[in-house]
């Protein structure tokens, strides 16, 4: 008998109407844990099928399997939501809030608005209002909007592009400590961004980054200091050891 099959019908007629059947040989192992022996009553043919008690875990597994599918699939696309359908119906009453306060000058919520143009959380996006906002928060100190105007100059979003505008407010951020401010301006020595290249700024800047946490200055810390001498890199720790980051004003409740 070596005829199988995984729906427990007939190999030969297709038949539904089989029964167990026993043979006098041991099946051997693995086949004996999955499958046993059945008989066609309409053509007598034996073939082997899936165990009852295994079939039955198979279905329990697939409606478990598919209930955990369901479940993935939903958390994922919860989480791909932006953020203004999530909880709609909370805090509505926090952004008339938040503009009022921007239009009053306070940088935190020049910020927060800032933020809200520029990932069109609750409002309709809008670059050139969100370097607005980032801008007069910047201009007051608030170290994550220096930042992100920063960005927002290099990459030419909302803005005209200018690197040197982008060098200078990513600068600002940094000084105070920020860890991807600290990680940015790295990169732009590192690419000269604005500035001319220059490797022991590179690798200083990547340095206090990855002391502030940056994973991802540390390989570019090490990939810099390939193409400097040992008496470069002794100066760029020099540097590192003696910078100090300055007072930081408060940052955003956006993200």
């Amino acid at each position: 008998m070596k005829k199988i099959t995984l729906r427990n019908r007939c190999p030969e007629c297709i038949s539904t109407n089989v029964r167990v059947s026993y043979l006098r040989e041991k099946l051997a192992f693995p086949i004996d844990l999955f499958f046993q022996p059945y008989r066609c009553r309409n053509c007598r043919v034996r073939f082997l099928g899936i165990k009852r008690a295994f079939r039955s875990f198979l279905k329990v597994t697939s409606i478990m399997g598919t209930g955990m599918i369901i479940m993935v699939t939903a958390v994922f696309l919860l989480s791909r939501m932006p953020n203004n359908q999530v909880n709609a119906s909370q805090n509505d009453d926090a952004i008339p809030r938040k503009i009022q306060l921007a239009d009053q000058g306070d940088p935190v919520a020049q910020l927060n608005v800032g933020l809200m143009y520029l990932k069109g959380i609750k409002m309709k996006k809008d670059p050139n209002e969100a370097a607005r906002w980032l801008k007069q928060a910047a201009q007051q100190g608030q170290v994550e909007a220096q930042y992100r105007l920063g960005i927002l100059y290099e990459e030419g979003i909302g803005v005209i592009q200018d690197y040197e505008q982008g060098v200078y407010w990513v600068r600002m951020a940094a000084e105070h400590g920020m860890a991807r401010a600290l990680y940015q301006m790295g990169i732009i020595y590192d690419l000269g961004l604005g500035v001319p290249i220059d490797h022991i700024q590179a690798y200083v800047w990547y340095n206090l980054a990855a002391a502030g946490g940056e994973v991802g200055a540390v390989a570019h810390r090490a990939d810099v200091a390939r193409n400097m001498t040992r008496n470069e890199i002794s100066e760029a720790q020099r540097l590192s050891r003696l910078w100090k980051p300055s007072a930081a004003k408060g940052t955003s409740s956006v993200e």
